[in-house]
């Protein structure tokens, strides 16, 4: 590992140290919708200014990839070329399992093609900043959040651990029931599942919603760009490794 990374990397723990609560109050709009989301990612509710952001939100809580995720983590400033000041705050940073951090800045496109020449060098700063820290910039606008993703998001974060089986009492047998069976078929169907796993009716109503929660966790592959129904094609991403730790327990 390179100094350089390694400079990168305590730049990185340095801040998430830092973050937690907002650099930029957000405080209540006649225009757009804000407001405190809940987070099972964080230890404190996200702010958000607008309902596109609460919606990306919801992507950040489904992505089985995010760590965690701060929204209005740090401010950037800097003088232009004019001797002006000028300050940056981007809309939310992203912690990731398999890849670098990413700033996000979150904007409809009507506005990003309204305001594209004031916002431009706000982004480039940014674009430098995340460069210098290892990390990557991207905007995301309507186009890419409000997809046939994000229902389906919305619809699997229902099934989120905690929330189907607060004591985790029985969760944990269930959960590892569903991802053993999928991973024997391979591939199969939600219905097709449950039908191989038990031909009790209310056995197959419990065991359910711990499929979606290993949907939601990245256990089980499907289709998120389609609606998901009982004859969604779904397929095991267990590997021998995971499949062995799950027989012993």
């Amino acid at each position: 590992m390179t100094k350089d990374r390694l400079a990168k990397q305590a730049v990185t723990r340095a801040l998430w140290e830092r973050v937690g609560s907002p650099v930029r109050s957000i405080g209540p709009s006649k225009v757009s919708v804000t407001g405190r989301v809940v987070t099972e990612k964080n230890d404190l509710p996200q702010p958000v200014e607008s309902s596109l952001e609460q919606d990306f939100l919801t992507l950040l809580e489904a992505n089985s990839d995010v760590v965690r995720y701060s929204v209005q983590p740090l401010t950037m400033r800097w003088t232009d070329r004019t001797g002006r000041r000028r300050a940056y705050t981007p809309d939310v940073l992203v912690e990731y399992c398999s890849r670098p951090p990413r700033l996000f800045e979150v904007k409809p496109r009507v506005v990003l093609r309204r305001d594209w020449d004031e916002l431009r060098p706000r982004f480039r700063q940014a674009m430098a900043v995340a460069r210098a820290s290892g990390w990557y910039f991207k905007i995301v606008t309507d186009k890419e959040i409000r997809t046939p993703y994000l229902p389906n998001a919305r619809f699997l974060l229902r099934f989120r651990r905690q929330r189907i089986d607060p004591d985790q009492t029985q969760g944990l047998r269930r959960q590892r029931l569903v991802r053993l069976g999928l991973a024997e078929l391979g591939e199969s169907t939600p219905r097709g599942v449950l039908e191989t796993l038990s031909g009790d009716i209310q056995e197959q109503a419990r065991l359910l919603p711990w499929l979606w929660n290993a949907v939601l966790e990245g256990f089980v592959e499907a289709d998120l760009d389609r609606p998901l129904t009982m004859a969604t094609r779904i397929r095991s991403l267990e590997t021998e490794f995971t499949r062995r730790k799950l027989e012993v327990l």
